[in-house]
């Protein structure tokens, strides 16, 4: 019976904290070089596969909505295209 309990510890997690604590500045550090090395990669190595776009159109219509209709002047849509550019 002796020899079967020497094969269990017993594990404190109020230990396993304080011992985290006293090095926390290590603990911060790594998350820092981690963080920047991360970012270094992403930003200065990997290359964008990927790129967007947007495309508006403007129609020069009569719009109706709920039986009311609206119309779109050729100032509204010199406007339009300029706040696109």
């Amino acid at each position: 019976m002796e020899e079967q309990n020497s094969k269990f510890y017993e594990i404190d997690i109020l230990q396993i904290l304080a011992a985290i604590w006293h090095r926390a500045w290590i603990v911060v550090l790594a998350a820092i070089i981690g963080a920047g090395a991360g970012f270094s990669i992403a930003e200065f190595v990997i290359t964008p596969k990927y790129k967007s776009q947007a495309l508006l159109y403007v129609n020069n219509t009569s719009i109706s909505v709920g039986g009311t209709s609206f119309s779109i002047s050729s100032g509204e849509l010199t406007a339009a295209q300029k706040l696109v550019d």
